[in-house]
């Protein structure tokens, strides 16, 4: 935990922001993600867009939402670090740099104030059964009329 904690840390996302998670086989365009965003923003950010954490193993869909909304900020793990070094864990086992990023990225998608990603990916619905508030999230492939009735998954 504390890694994950210390490594999204130092993308300066906050306390408060939104988690996007972009499937290498994503089906809807990115302009449905800026959607989604603005609807986030009007809904749980009094109409402010907090910083935007991307999850992909794509990283041109990061530059890409950068030239759609230049003015937003969004962070990712894409870049230089990416795949860094392994670590040594307590017990003296080495965890790979991939297994790393997979765990900063699911704590990201996990404890963002709000939790935007595509119905078909299994990733999106991991983070959904690990959220604590459930109602912080949305998919992109359903329309935003059917998140506008505020209505919660819940299917415990």
């Amino acid at each position: 935990r504390q890694m994950a904690c210390t490594s999204l840390s130092q993308k300066n996302v906050g306390q408060r922001f939104i988690a996007i998670s972009i499937p290498l086989t994503a089906n809807e365009p990115l302009t449905k993600f800026i959607q989604a965003v603005e609807f986030a923003a009007n809904s749980q950010f009094e109409t402010h867009v907090p910083p935007i954490f991307v999850s992909t193993d794509d990283c041109s869909k990061v530059q890409e939402l950068k030239d759609l909304r230049p003015e937003w900020q969004f962070e990712s793990l894409c870049g230089k670090e990416r795949y860094g070094s392994s670590i040594t864990l307590s017990n003296g086992e080495e965890m790979s740099s991939e297994f790393r990023e997979w765990i900063v990225r699911m704590f990201a998608l996990t404890t963002a104030t709000y939790f935007i990603g595509e119905g078909f990916s299994e990733v999106s619905w991991i983070s959904f059964f690990l959220r604590g508030y459930r109602h912080s999230f949305l998919l992109v492939d359903l329309p935003i009329e059917e998140h506008k009735r505020q209505e919660m998954f819940d299917f415990w």
